[in-house]
C-alpha cells in the first residue's frame, strides 16, 4: 500500500488533517512536553544513531552512514533532514526528499521511550507545515505493508491507503518471492539480530544490505 495526500494551503491547518486522536497526542507533545523540530546536517549523527537503533530493535540490518552522507551531498538541498528535540536533545529524527511539488520522509528513527510521547505525530505533522511553507503540494508517506504497525500509524495521521500493483516475470512452476520481514522464516534471524550489540550492527549491517532487494 501506497500513503499520498494533498498538503492544505496553509500551514495552519495542517494539524486539523490529523485525525481526533492522534491530534491529541500531537498537542501533548508540543504543549505538554515542548517537543520542537529543527532542521540542519548538524542532526545528521543523532539521525543515524536513531536510525541503528531502530532497524536493530526490528530485526533489520541497516545502511552504512556513508550512503546517508552521500545522499545529501548528491541531492543537496532537495535532501531535508529534521529531528525532534525535548528537553534539550534529539529523541527523533528523519531524512526527507524534494521531488517536484512532493516531500518524501524516507529514512527515520526515535528513541522508543519519545514514541511513548507523541515524538513521531509531532514529527510528522511538523514535516507537513514545513512542506507547506516551502511551496510544496503533496506529502508522500511512502510504502508499507497492509496489516504492519507502520501502515496503521499512517492512517491513524489521516492518509488513506492506496494498492500498489506489481508484476512479475517467473519461471514455469516458481513462485512469487516473500523476502520480507513478515515472512516466519526470517523469525529467527530477527531475534537475534535484536540481541546484537549496536555497535555490531553498525559493523554487519551495511555488508549484508546488498545482498536484500
Amino acid at each position: 500500500m501506497t500513503f499520498l495526500r494533498d498538503l492544505p494551503e496553509s500551514a495552519e491547518d495542517c494539524l486539523g488533517m490529523i485525525p481526533r486522536k492522534s491530534r491529541a497526542s500531537t498537542r501533548h507533545a508540543r504543549d505538554r512536553h515542548q517537543m520542537e523540530l529543527v532542521e540542519g546536517h548538524a542532526c545528521f549523527d543523532r539521525f543515524y544513531e536513531l536510525f541503528v537503533q531502530n532497524k536493530r530493535n526490528l530485526g533489520s540490518p541497516v545502511f552504512a552512514r556513508s550512503f546517508f552522507a552521500r545522499l545529501l551531498h548528491l541531492y543537496g538541498a532537495e535532501a531535508l533532514i529534521h529531528g525532534v528535540r525535548c528537553q534539550g536533545r534529539i529523541v527523533a529524527g528523519v531524512l526527507s526528499f524534494v521531488f517536484r511539488d512532493t516531500l518524501m520522509p524516507y529514512y527515520s528513527g526515535s528513541e522508543e521511550a519519545a514514541e511513548r510521547l507523541g515524538s513521531m505525530n509531532f514529527m510528522y505533522w511538523k514535516l507537513m507545515e514545513a512542506g507547506v511553507e516551502r511551496g510544496l503540494k503533496r506529502f508522500d508517506f511512502g510504502r508499507s505493508r497492509a496489516g504492519t504497525g507502520a501502515s496503521t500509524f499512517k492512517q491513524n495521521m489521516g492518509f488513506e491507503p492506496a494498492p500498489l500493483h506489481y508484476e512479475y516475470y517467473l519461471r514455469r512452476g516458481a513462485e512469487i518471492p516473500s523476502v520480507n520481514p513478515s515472512n516466519p522464516r526470517f523469525d529467527g534471524v530477527k531475534r537475534l539480530w535484536r540481541r546484537l550489540p549496536l555497535p555490531l550492527v553498525r559493523l554487519l549491517g551495511p555488508p549484508l544490505m546488498k545482498y536484500l532487494p
